[in-house]
């Protein structure tokens, strides 16, 4: 260490950060592998499906440009 009291609060702050992250990091991996990986989908009965579409103007850099949407 440094004389400076600025470089050292620099140290403490990256060394508390790193450290912190590796816990974090064991606690995400950990909550990780206690979650179930298997998804469960529940099945939907069948029906006709709708579609609607309307018609849509659009300007693209001034009024003069028009395109259809």
């Amino acid at each position: 260490m440094g004389d400076c009291y600025y470089c050292e609060l620099c140290f403490l702050s990256d060394r508390f950060n790193n450290i912190f992250a590796v816990v974090l990091q064991r606690y995400v991996n950990q909550k990780y592998q206690d979650i179930s990986q298997e998804v469960q989908v529940q099945p939907k009965p069948k029906r006709h499906l709708t579609i609607q579409m309307d018609e849509s103007w659009s300007f693209v850099g001034n009024t003069d440009n028009q395109l259809w949407v």
